[in-house]
């Protein structure tokens, strides 16, 4: 996929610019709070939740680089196909993934 439209797919989910620093949220066991430097060749895991129709782009992590995760979320991800397109997007600008995890709960 060339850069341009890997660009244009995520400006449908409100960013701008992929290619520039964007925001994620860090979890509670490391002070929680939102940090704004995370790059999309940081992104190391895909999730998809079905029912809330959000991506998690899970960037850093303990056991990859020793500094706490950080998720950034996409959201109005209406179809499994749509997050599918987000992940051939994140590739084609660098992140190091390969596959979108679906998460459900047992009771969906």
């Amino acid at each position: 996929m060339p850069e341009s439209a890997a660009v244009k797919i995520f400006q449908k989910y409100g960013i701008p610019d992929i290619k520039k620093p964007f925001s994620g949220g860090l979890p509670p066991i490391c002070g929680g709070g939102i940090i704004s430097d995370i790059l999309i060749t940081e992104v190391i895991r895909f999730n998809y939740i079905p029912k809330s129709k959000q991506v998690v782009m899970r960037s850093r992590g303990f056991l990859t680089d020793g500094r706490c995760p950080v998720g950034s979320i996409l959201y109005n991800v209406q179809t499994e196909q749509d997050a599918k397109e987000l992940l051939q997007a994140s590739i084609a600008l660098g992140a190091k993934v390969n596959s979108v995890y679906i998460l459900k709960a047992l009771w969906e």
